[in-house]
């Protein structure tokens, strides 16, 4: 059925464990384990077909290996010219891994950037905020001192009411005490003189 050997079978048995099933001393197999063994097969099988000799190959390589050498007597030259640039430029080599890393930093300075910038806007917006919380907090406060004010005023009439309700209400009763004839005409608010 798939063309291969009972010792592949048994090779991808133990791979493809929750594809197989065992029943005794017989293993059932799922439609899946027989798609993986086939793909398997398939790229198993296929083989590099390039057409190339390996004298073909092996001149590529030394052809690479001269202009490999090549390259590395230009960059000599190059950097030997590294002082002749104009005022103002300036070439500089990297590793890969220092070029890998200057563009991270790179990155890391744009993004910092962005954040002071935001975070400068942030500070003014908060600044104004805050100014505007104190104008109002002021103006809470006065408010707060006039009503204030006010409750004191109602209460100093209050009590200047209370105080005038209390001496009507003394004289009314000395005025009902002097008609009972308990108190004699004088005005002796204390009782000082004797009854």
């Amino acid at each position: 059925m798939l063309g291969v050997t009972y010792r592949t079978i048994l090779y991808y048995r133990d791979v493809y464990t929750s594809d197989v099933t065992q029943d005794g001393r017989n293993y059932y197999v799922t439609d899946a384990f027989i798609e993986k063994v086939k793909n398997n097969k398939r790229i198993a099988g296929n083989k590099i077909t390039d057409p190339r000799t390996k004298e073909q190959l092996i001149s590529i390589i030394e052809d690479l290996e001269t202009e490999v050498q090549l390259l590395t007597k230009y960059k000599t030259d190059f950097e030997l010219r590294d002082e002749e640039t104009e005022e103002g430029l300036r070439v500089e080599y990297f590793t890969d891994e220092e070029y890998a890393l200057f563009e991270t930093r790179l990155r890391e300075w744009y993004s910092l950037r962005k954040e002071v910038e935001l975070k400068d806007t942030h500070f003014i917006e908060m600044k104004a905020s805050k100014d505007e919380i104190i104008e109002h907090y002021k103006g809470q406060f006065e408010y707060q001192r006039q009503l204030s004010d006010r409750q004191l005023q109602q209460m100093d009439k209050l009590l200047d009411h209370l105080k005038d309700r209390n001496l009507r209400e003394a004289e009314r009763s000395q005025i009902e005490a002097v008609e009972k004839k308990v108190i004699g005409r004088f005005d002796d608010p204390y009782g000082s003189m004797e009854r």
